[in-house]
């Protein structure tokens, strides 16, 4: 069933995607619960169908509930979680819905500066995400600074000769 969801969607049939992805959810609710990656995974893929079809409410919700799953199974600094509260703040950006991405942003850069530290590549990367949506979003100072806090991590791990 996964997998011809995600032939439809790949030939743009997506409410034929969106039909088949929510039955699979629903019966790995049903038979394997909530809290087993299989029902988590449908869970991300019916969230991206509902994008597709410009379903941002229903793909919020999903992100929502997942990542509440991923928080209480794995915990909040566990890769998946992170990739979940990373789509969800990505959605946000798409809507210019900029409380809530920069929110978000600032949560998961906060997360992985406790788990991996500030000089992790991950960290820098979660770093640059919320300096883009700060410029995007008309924060541009606070924006640029932290771009610029991140280019002098980068340039003083990485040397002065990287490119």
């Amino acid at each position: 069933m996964d997998q011809l969801a995600r032939t439809y969607g790949s030939q743009k049939r997506f409410k034929e995607a969106e039909l088949l992805e929510a039955e699979a959810l629903q019966t790995s609710k049903r038979i394997l619960g909530m809290e087993l990656p299989l029902t988590m995974m449908r869970m991300a893929n019916l969230a991206a169908t509902f994008r597709d079809q410009k379903k941002e409410e229903e793909a919020e919700e999903l992100d929502v509930e997942e990542i509440e799953i991923r928080k209480r199974i794995f915990g909040i600094d566990h890769p998946e979680t992170m990739l979940a509260m990373e789509s969800l703040a990505l959605a946000y950006t798409r809507r210019q819905r900029w409380p809530e991405a920069i929110k978000a942003c600032e949560k998961i850069l906060d997360v992985s500066e406790r788990a991996r530290g500030t000089e992790d590549p991950k960290t820098l990367a979660y770093m640059v995400n919320l300096a883009i949506t700060l410029n995007l979003s008309s924060q541009s100072t606070r924006g640029e600074k932290l771009m610029e806090d991140c280019y002098n991590k980068q340039r003083a791990i990485l040397g002065p000769d990287h490119g």
